[in-house]
């Protein structure tokens, strides 16, 4: 009974334009990051994220550049972390131009000490879940949003000769502007 009613849960939540178009945002946040030994590592200020997105009807496609600071347990100082992304975006309406969403794709993160050139990067998977309200600006559609984000990457030093399991979830909060 229960897969019988799953294509149609499927259709019911992709149908409808609930809204269309190409958006930008911004977000900041608190990053949380842990390694494979998990080592916890203090963050030092704030993440940030900047996104870029299509939206068609309550899917998008969404590319976002995140970034932040942590300071590893003994470590020589800040480390910087930046990370590439590319995801899906499904949007499911509340009512009262509230909206939940879950996002996932696959990123990829470079870190290395501050000011210097990146040591480590790699290749992993980001998702995210969170709520949307949306809000008619006269001349244009905007949203605020909150959403926690994981990403899960692996990471290999530039000559490959060390590779640690990252972990990193942050928490968000954001504005999006449709164009």
């Amino acid at each position: 009974m229960v897969k019988s009613l799953a294509p149609i849960v499927i259709v019911a939540a992709l149908a409808g334009s609930a809204s269309a178009g190409t958006y930008v945002g911004l977000g900041i946040g608190k990053p949380n990051v842990s390694d494979d030994g998990n080592d916890e590592y203090a963050t030092s200020g704030r993440s940030h994220r900047v996104m870029l997105g299509t939206r068609f009807g309550r899917i998008s496609v969404e590319a976002a550049y995140t970034g932040y600071d942590v300071v590893p347990d003994g470590g020589p100082g800040p480390v910087d972390s930046r990370s590439l992304s590319a995801a899906l975006k499904l949007n499911l309406p509340l009512g009262n131009d509230f909206e939940a969403f879950a996002r996932g794709g696959v990123l990829h993160t470079w870190i290395g000490e501050s000011g210097a050139s990146m040591g480590m990067s790699g290749n992993g998977y980001t998702f995210s879940g969170g709520f949307e309200y949306g809000l008619d600006l006269g001349l244009a559609r905007a949203a605020l949003f909150v959403d926690y984000t994981r990403n899960l990457v692996e990471l290999s030093s530039d000559n490959d000769m060390r590779v640690l399991d990252q972990t990193a979830s942050q928490w968000t909060l954001g504005f999006a502007v449709f164009l």
